[in-house]
């Protein structure tokens, strides 16, 4: 039971509580109201329940504008002007929105496409051929990439050394290269393919002039070259071809066997074989030549004289 006492003590309290709120000083007021605008408080209980203070919104002022009109004492206000305040995200998105817009004109503008590519250093291979096989009409600048030209031109024209393709703003391609020049007609099954001295085959394309005629019933045997290119042939054996063409009789055509190597037919009724890389040509045909004689001296004519072994040759006399 609560007795009477505590009763009396408890309502006395409650006064003096009372009284000390009213003698409360103005600055004491004030901080209790600034705890009132002060940010959110988050507080922990006993039961770890969370509870937050909510904050009141500011609102945003707006400055006020007043026109003189020129009367003492009269003045126009103009309506209130919200402040904008711009942030590094608003700064941001359009710094993004900017740049996009640029790429864009830059990727569809007519000034960076690309027309044609100029084509420089070549006789008989003609622009309109290398802008066939590049197909550039119409392509923006800014994808045009030199390796991968070079790597196209190189595929289809085997011809072609020193290759350089140059791009150029706002929207040129330059190809610059050189034609190898072809020293062999090599005619086999019916197609004729051009061979340079260092053993590159390439199709014909206009004008050569002459050049030593092979006749073959068969692949020579195939070669790399230094840059790891497959050629057609060793250089070697365009030497070898070269030299052979110089000690034949006059209008001769060179043959080229897959047994017997490099030779030609003899206008007096045999055909003569030098093997397939003759080194040393000079001494195989002065071997022929002495062959050629005493065969003539027994009246004898063969049908095949074969100077591939240079310390073992041999004639034929049936078929």
């Amino acid at each position: 039971m609560i007795r009477a006492g505590d009763k009396s003590k408890r309502s006395d309290m409650v006064r003096a509580r009372r009284a000390q709120r009213r003698l409360q000083s103005p600055k004491q007021v004030s901080s209790r109201a600034a705890k009132v605008n002060s940010p959110p408080v988050v507080s922990r209980g006993q039961h770890t329940t969370y509870t937050s203070v909510q904050r009141k919104r500011q609102t945003k002022t707006r400055r006020r504008y007043n026109l003189s009109l020129g009367t003492l004492g009269a003045e126009l206000r103009l309506p209130a002007l919200p402040v904008v305040r711009t942030g590094w995200r608003l700064l941001s998105a359009v710094m993004v929105v900017g740049l996009l817009a640029a790429i864009y004109s830059l990727w569809t503008q007519p000034q960076f496409r690309v027309l044609a590519a100029e084509v420089a250093g070549l006789e008989r291979l003609t622009s309109k051929e290398i802008n066939g096989v590049l197909d550039l009409t119409g392509a923006s600048i800014f994808s045009v990439d030199s390796q991968l030209l070079m790597d196209t031109l190189m595929a289809n024209f085997s011809e072609l050394e020193n290759l350089q393709v140059k791009v150029g703003f706002p929207a040129k391609v330059v190809v610059e290269a050189e034609e190898r020049q072809p020293v062999l007609a090599w005619q086999q099954a019916g197609l004729v393919t051009w061979v340079d001295e260092q053993g590159v085959s390439f199709p014909p394309r206009g004008e050569s002039g002459d050049l030593v005629q092979v006749e073959a019933m068969d692949a020579p045997l195939a070669a790399l070259g230094s840059d790891g290119q497959e050629l057609m042939m060793s250089a070697d054996m365009v030497v070898a071809i070269l030299t052979l063409q110089t000690h034949a009789p006059a209008d001769t055509v060179i043959v080229y066997d897959a047994e017997h190597g490099l030779g030609w037919a003899d206008s007096r009724g045999w055909q003569v074989y030098f093997g397939h890389l003759p080194n040393d040509m000079e001494e195989r045909i002065s071997v022929y030549n002495r062959m050629v004689e005493k065969l003539e001296a027994m009246r004898v004519t063969p049908t095949l004289i074969s100077v591939e072994h240079l310390h073992a040759p041999y004639f034929r006399i049936e078929p």
